[in-house]
């Protein structure tokens, strides 16, 4: 984590979020059911954190942390 900014995690939270909420806004105009909703909501795991996180001073550092643990 010590070559990684705060603002750099924020920023791949928005990005990969916003990503995966087109992908099921585009995946529910083509008349899917289950797959737009899976894409919802990892897109909102990601973007929802990134985008209050300035203004509810939240911290990224348990899913890095969480992510550090999972990859042992």
């Amino acid at each position: 984590m010590s070559g990684v900014s705060r603002s750099e995690l924020r920023k791949f939270g928005l990005t990969v979020g916003g990503a995966f909420i087109l992908l099921g806004l585009i995946s529910w105009w083509r008349g899917h059911e289950w797959a737009p909703r899976v894409l919802w909501t990892l897109g909102a795991l990601l973007a929802v954190p990134g985008a209050l996180a300035p203004a509810l001073h939240l911290d990224v550092d348990v899913a890095v942390d969480g992510g550090f643990l999972g990859s042992r």
